[in-house]
């Protein structure tokens, strides 16, 4: 299997060459500037080339890990170098010039000119996008350890460019106790922290933020369990405890399985029962795999422009009780993830809020 899986592209021109021995050899040429050297390969304008995918396993050199490996591509119409390039971030795009693959090694058939200039424009935008990528992780990171969150940026989690919200109508809280937890594998264990502050029994609504970016696909932004009506005009941080010693931490819960939930403490008893049925009747059965993955896959059906295509989100109905849990995936994946209560302008608690991603640079 080649590095590109196939052997042959049936849609790249065959080339003039009838052997790999007599195509244009791309040989790797070093130079040194600032104190950095540097590995370049040359592709030129019309000619077939042998090209190295992996210079950095496949040439002897000291500390191939200080190197920087680069493409150049040369123009003999433009008598120019069209483009000097990332090498390893631009062989990606080669598949459509490829005619055969002998990995390490690929026979490319030679570019024309605009082949070129389009091939460097493409690699251009691709480094792009990664920057903003980039910018939007190490965004949402300092998001997610800020220690004070505002109305603004909370605003901007379910409200803002690419971002439509999705609402959970009357989810059940029969107790008012909250637990703040990932459901597949914290909320297993009857030990993981309960939310100090309560609220009284009834049902509210959860929202949703939910991104939708060409950049980085659909990604949950965060969760609000409304309590009340008004607005929120500061946050601060919930307090959590242990069941087991009553100590007292600032909120926030650990994510292993890109999952996360705000639910009653009494769902959360229902539902170690039902776990523990369950794996009584499938000692060896994994719980997400098995039972939960195809209550994603019909939410995601049901709802396919607001979700990714294995599921993101489900409101279960825990069998056996009346009970139920909203369960929501965490943006990136796994992570610590802080709550905070929304005060009003009374001084009241009147939502529960969570920030996966911060949006604003999608």
């Amino acid at each position: 299997m080649g590095f590109f899986n196939f052997g042959k592209n049936k849609d790249t021109k065959e080339t003039n060459h009838t052997s790999w021995e007599s195509c244009h050899k791309a040989q790797p040429n070093m130079y040194e500037k600032d104190g950095k050297r540097y590995m370049f390969f040359t592709l030129k304008e019309g000619v077939d080339t042998v090209l190295c995918l992996q210079p950095a396993e496949v040439y002897s050199i000291d500390k191939p890990e200080e190197v920087e490996y680069r493409l150049l591509l040369l123009s003999t119409t433009e008598d120019t170098l069209i483009g000097n390039l990332p090498f390893y971030k631009s062989v990606r795009f080669l598949k459509d010039y490829v005619v055969e693959d002998k990995f390490p090694l690929v026979l490319l058939r030679g570019l024309t000119l605009e082949d070129m200039k389009l091939f460097v424009q493409n690699i251009e935008m691709a480094l792009q996008e990664e920057q903003i990528i980039r910018e939007i992780c190490e965004q949402t990171d300092e998001l997610l350890q800020a220690e004070v969150i505002t109305p603004e940026t909370v605003e901007a989690v379910f409200h803002s460019r690419h971002v439509k919200a999705y609402t959970f109508e009357q989810v059940y809280f029969p107790s008012g106790t909250l637990m703040a937890a990932d459901p597949i594998c914290e909320l297993q264990s009857m030990y993981v922290p309960v939310i100090k502050e309560t609220i009284p029994s009834g049902y509210y609504p959860i929202t949703i933020g939910i991104l939708d970016s060409e950049l980085v696909g659909i990604r949950m932004t965060g969760m609000r369990l409304k309590v009340t009506e008004e607005e929120a005009l500061s946050y601060q941080a919930a307090t959590m405890y242990k069941a087991k010693d009553k100590k007292e931490f600032r909120a926030a819960f650990p994510v292993d399985a890109g999952m996360s939930t705000f639910c009653d403490k009494e769902a959360a008893e229902s539902y170690w029962k039902v776990l523990y049925a369950w794996y009584k009747e499938h000692p060896n059965g994994n719980w997400y795999n098995d039972y939960l993955a195809d209550l994603f896959k019909e939410s995601a059906e049901a709802y396919p422009d607001l979700q990714r295509e294995g599921g993101d989100f489900i409101r279960f109905k825990i069998p056996e009780s009346n009970n139920e849990i909203v369960m929501v995936a965490t943006g990136f994946g796994d992570g610590i993830y802080q709550v905070f209560w929304g005060v009003d302008k009374n001084g009241k608690r009147c939502e529960l809020v969570t920030l996966f991603v911060d949006p604003r640079k999608a």
